[in-house]
Order: structure tokens, then C-alpha cells, then sequence
């Protein structure tokens, strides 16, 4: 009685999980193309060999000059964070510095909060395509927001997917894509206190990668509407048959 009892109710575990794996990878979804304007493509300048940037943002500095912080990979799966300003007599980038920490286990975005100091989502902890795919596939993830004061860094969330992140107009609301869970967390946001707390959650339905706060505090995000398609582009993106589909959204918040 008590092994049909167990086996009862591994049964039921394994179905769940089974399921819930299906849904995350959105087996159940058809996309439609909707273009409400015209798509063009945009070229942009070839990056150099072992420079592969990611993440970005920007702070203008008290001179006028525009500091660039951008999140940088390399083969060999080594991170950074990469500080440039822009030259805008000559229109180039002068190296200021990069920026290596161990909390910078899988950086995905970052957002400038000052002249040295950044907000930096980490997507997951694997450094392998095998560990990524355990890490999706158990649900249990080493990512997470970590803030670096210019000296030091200072963990803010641990053991999430936080993709894509930014702050609103008046920096103090911290947006932050759980593309795993296709939700955008709300969080107040405290640089002094090195305070981070959640408001609320909004469920889009749809995998949010990166955000753009417009001057009228409209948040546009990129998102992948279809998982499953979006991991086979992933794996083999030179295969032009295997595309992800894609959406473009623009979410327009309450004044509460």
C-alpha cells in the first residue's frame, strides 16, 4: 500500500513537472505577424575579436561628457564590465576602465547610477550550454541583481532570472524582466539605503528581454513571445530556418 502510495505520487510529481515544462517553453502558443509600420533592418558597426558587448547604459558625467557602461563576454565565457567615455570632438570611445568582480556570475544588462556606480542583472549561474539547460529545465537559477557602489559589489536578489532591468525617469523604481516566469517585477529602489523592495509584478504573457523608458515614462520592451523557438535559434543561430518569433510592447503605467 505504501510503495502504490509513492509511486502514486512520484506519478503525479513527474506530470507536473512535465507540464509546467511545457508551458515555460510555450509548446502551446502561435504567433501571428502584426507590423504596424514599417520594419527595416539596421546596420551597425562590427565589433572586434574578443569584444563582445551585451548590456548597456549610459550616464551623463557633470562636464557634459557621456560615460558608457557596457556588459562584455568573451569566448572563453569570461566576464566584465567595461567603462568608456565618448569623445564627441573626435566620435570615438576612450577606455576609462573594466571592471571584473566574482558577482558578475552571468551579466545580462545594467543600468548607470552614477559616474562609477551600476545595477547589473545576472541571468543565471551556468557556464556550460549543459549547466543552462539544468538551470531551465529544474527551474533552479544563480541569478539575480547585484549593485556596485564603485568599490565593492552588494547582492540585492539572489537565485532569479533577472534579463533585462531599468530604472524610471526619476530613478526609483527598478523594472527587471523574470523572463522565466514572463513577468516584469516592480521594485522600489533605495541608492542610499542600497534598499531594493518589491511593488508589484505585471504578467505579460510573453519572455521580456531588454527596456527603454521613453520621456513620457512609457516602457518599450523586446520580447520573445515563443521559448521553445527561441532556444533552437539559440542553438544553432547560423541555421536561417530555426528563428525566434519576436514582439515589440509598449506598457504605459497608472500614476499609483
Amino acid at each position: 500500500m505504501l510503495l502504490k502510495a509513492l509511486f502514486v505520487l512520484l506519478l503525479g510529481l513527474s506530470v507536473q513537472f512535465v507540464f509546467k515544462t511545457l508551458l515555460m517553453m510555450d509548446i502551446n502558443k502561435r504567433v501571428y505577424n502584426h507590423r504596424p509600420g514599417e520594419c527595416r533592418k539596421v546596420e551597425g558597426p562590427k565589433d572586434e575579436e574578443g569584444f563582445y558587448p551585451h548590456g548597456l547604459s549610459h550616464w551623463v558625467m557633470n562636464d557634459g561628457t557621456i560615460r558608457l557602461f557596457v556588459v562584455v563576454h568573451s569566448k572563453t565565457f569570461k566576464h566584465s564590465v567595461v567603462i568608456l567615455d565618448y569623445d564627441d570632438r573626435k566620435q570615438h570611445l576612450n577606455h576609462v576602465k573594466t571592471i571584473r568582480d566574482d558577482t558578475f556570475i552571468r551579466p545580462n544588462d545594467i543600468v548607470a547610477t552614477g559616474e562609477n556606480s551600476f545595477l547589473l542583472s545576472n541571468d543565471g549561474g551556468a557556464q556550460t550550454e549543459l549547466g543552462n539547460m539544468w538551470e531551465v529545465i529544474s527551474g533552479f537559477y544563480r541569478g539575480g541583481i547585484v549593485y556596485f557602489d564603485g568599490n565593492k559589489s552588494h547582492y540585492l536578489m539572489e537565485n532569479h532570472v533577472a534579463n533585462g532591468i531599468s530604472l524610471s525617469r526619476d530613478g526609483n523604481t527598478l523594472f527587471v524582466s523574470h523572463i522565466n516566469q514572463e513577468t516584469i517585477g516592480v521594485y522600489s529602489w533605495n541608492q542610499e539605503k542600497i534598499s531594493l523592495k518589491k511593488i508589484s509584478e505585471i504578467e505579460t504573457l510573453t519572455g521580456c528581454d531588454n527596456f527603454y523608458i521613453d520621456k513620457d515614462n512609457h516602457m518599450w520592451t523586446g520580447c520573445h513571445p515563443v521559448t521553445k523557438d527561441v532556444l533552437a535559434h539559440f542553438g544553432n543561430r547560423s541555421d536561417p530556418s530555426l528563428y525566434g518569433p519576436s514582439q515589440v510592447l509598449r506598457i504605459t503605467f497608472s500614476k499609483g
